[in-house]
């Protein structure tokens, strides 16, 4: 039983601090900056590549508008480019510029041609026929720094402090398909309210979770979980119960790798891309009247996988085994490996760094994930029929803003002592 809840406990904790995997796309790969994008699909049309038009504000950092059914303006860094669907001509300050193929409708997307749109906002497009891959680059700064260095600025920025909060909610959309049809017993959608307390120095986490489901019929209702982590033991109180109390399974080894890495803003934005995190500038914002600088980041799912294969190595050392003849550790090396294989993720997140203080005040989340549960069948149960086996796809979709405030201030951690010791 205790290897069963460290083994959840694990997942969930290494979910939650590290992003998601993106989709793998078909087609023409895409490069930016030398970084491959996954999570794109492109498509060629009469010999031209076309993208839609949400995934290239996504890896440029551009806004879209949608001002009429047939329209959409591109704006980035003070350039505005408006297009129409089916017409190759497109406005840009003023003047009447020829795209090579016009915007065209494809279901719930609109594609535009990615040579010409991205060579107006000022990437340098390379074609390779051997690899069928497109290269975007450009050199993006702001004030004179590019993304990484404005990150590695926050990062030292908020150390500096060593203490925050972070307070927010996620929309978190379910749907679910058994054999290919959609399960209108699903509860639909929830709200996660998150509150968290973050400690550098002595390392501290506190996170409290409230899920409220949308449907007033699900039985659950609402839900409360809290955890509390420090660099010896992690405690969970689920709901209806106590505290619990366990040993942390990361090795000290481990912490203070992470703390080494954490310490330095250069060696933690270098191993944001040893996970494949690749980052680019949105449009300054001003919200409050306050103003941000805007960085996007999205991420490469083989570089993630073998970076988070990596540290679940380490984790798995060291959770409790319940018997001598069992095996947790290989136990969670299948896990994993299952839900790699099983699991689509299109992960995306914005912060918004405050000019002033170059600290993150906000981050917005996006995340759509995919899965597939092979269900078996059960036998007959007194008064009821047999259920055949099914294999079940789940749709999730998980939106969400967080704000982080409180720099500074006084760490306040829960009492903890009625903990009783999990078994």
């Amino acid at each position: 039983m205790k290897g069963k809840l460290y083994l959840a406990l694990c997942v969930s904790i290494l979910a939650m601090l590290l992003a998601a995997l993106p989709a793998a796309a078909d087609g023409p790969g895409l490069s930016v900056n030398s970084d491959p994008v996954k999570m794109v699909k492109l498509e060629l049309k009469n010999d031209i590549v076309m993208i839609a038009a949400d995934d290239y504000a996504r890896i440029a950092g551009a806004d879209i508008k949608y001002p009429a059914e047939d329209k959409l303006t591109i704006e980035e860094d003070g350039k505005s480019l408006e297009m129409t669907i089916g017409q190759t001509a497109a406005q840009l300050a003023g003047q009447t510029l020829t795209a090579p193929g016009a915007p065209e409708k494809s279901g719930d997307r609109v594609l535009i041609p990615l040579r010409f749109v991205a060579g107006i906002f000022g990437y340098d497009v390379g074609w390779d026929d051997r690899q069928q891959l497109v290269s975007l680059a450009r050199k993006e700064v702001r004030d004179g720094m590019s993304p990484e260095e404005l990150l590695a600025k926050s990062t030292k920025a908020c150390q500096e402090f060593n203490t925050y909060t972070m307070e927010g909610d996620l929309d978190i959309q379910m749907e679910a398909y058994a054999d290919g049809k959609k399960n209108e017993e699903m509860p639909g959608g929830f709200t996660s309210s998150l509150y968290g307390q973050y400690q550098n120095d002595p390392f501290a986490v506190y996170m409290k979770q409230t899920i409220k489901p949308e449907s007033p019929d699900f039985p659950l209702g609402e839900t409360v979980v809290e955890t509390y982590m420090t660099q010896e033991n992690m405690y969970i109180k689920m709901p209806g119960q106590e505290w619990s109390k366990m040993d942390m399974p990361f090795s000290p080894e481990f912490f203070k790798q992470q703390q080494d890495i954490q310490s330095d803003p250069l060696k933690a934005v270098a191993q944001m891309k040893e996970f494949g995190i690749t980052l680019n500038f949105g449009n300054n914002e001003k919200i409050d009247n306050q103003e941000y600088y805007v960085v996007n980041a999205a991420m490469d799912m083989d570089k993630f996988k073998e970076s988070y294969r990596k540290i679940m190595e380490q984790v798995i050392q060291n959770v409790p085994g319940e018997t001598e003849s069992q095996d947790p550790g290989q136990e969670m090396q299948n896990f994993m490996q299952s839900m790699f294989e099983k699991m689509k993720f299109d992960c995306y997140y914005t912060s918004y760094i405050n000019k002033n203080t170059l600290v993150c005040d906000i981050v917005k989340f996006d995340m759509k994930m995919n899965f597939d549960l092979d269900l078996p069948g059960q036998e007959a149960a007194e008064g009821d029929s047999a259920k055949p086996a099914q294999k079940v796809e789940m749709v999730v979709t998980s939106r969400g803003d967080f704000n982080i405030r409180d720099c500074g201030e006084p760490f306040s951690a829960p009492d903890i002592s009625g903990a009783s010791q999990a078994n």
